[in-house]
């Protein structure tokens, strides 16, 4: 049992660092974009054990932006 409670608590940690929603553009969504400009800024934010609330980054993201 301990051992089976210790692998589910590593899977967990190391899922929890994947966005599994993220992706890079591929190269015909990049040829078929239609850039207007370019916008660059860092912040940070805390999050227990990596988990990101899509909600709360995009109106931090916002707030910032």
């Amino acid at each position: 049992m301990k051992k089976f409670l210790s692998i589910l608590l590593i899977v967990v940690i190391f899922s929890s660092c994947v966005s599994i929603t993220d992706r890079k553009m591929t190269e015909q969504e990049m040829a078929n974009a239609n850039i207007g400009g370019k916008v660059s800024t860092t912040f940070t934010t805390f999050r227990f054990l990596h988990f990101i609330g899509d909600k709360s980054i995009k109106s931090k993201t916002q707030k910032e932006l």
